[in-house]
């Protein structure tokens, strides 16, 4: 029930779709499991840092590098659960610290 509301729930399945288009921008279209490692989670990670870009075509705020980064962690973390890489490369790569927000 509660993985059913995760992903029915709007704003995750945006950030989710956000991260996917990232990495759609970022990698070659022919990317396997056998490229992902810790290189590759580095290079993603200074893609979200530097290069990504929102909508408006400016740089990701602080807050959506963290969020997005953490989606792309977890579905690393989920692709070594399941089996499909042999090394679990997000442990082994820092994420992105959250900013206070005042709303």
């Amino acid at each position: 029930m509660l993985i059913k509301e995760r992903y029915e729930h709007n704003n995750n399945y945006d950030n989710w779709d956000a991260v996917f288009k990232h990495l759609k921008k970022h990698c070659k279209p022919s990317i396997t499991f056998n490229d992902v490692d810790e290189d590759f989670i580095r290079g993603f990670k200074k893609f979200i840092e530097f290069e990504a870009k929102t909508k408006s075509n400016t740089l990701l705020s602080q807050n959506s590098k963290y969020t997005y980064f953490n989606k792309f962690r977890a579905a690393i973390r989920q692709a070594y659960e399941d089996g499909y890489i042999n090394t679990n490369y997000q442990k082994k790569v820092n994420g992105f610290s959250q900013e206070e927000t005042h709303r």
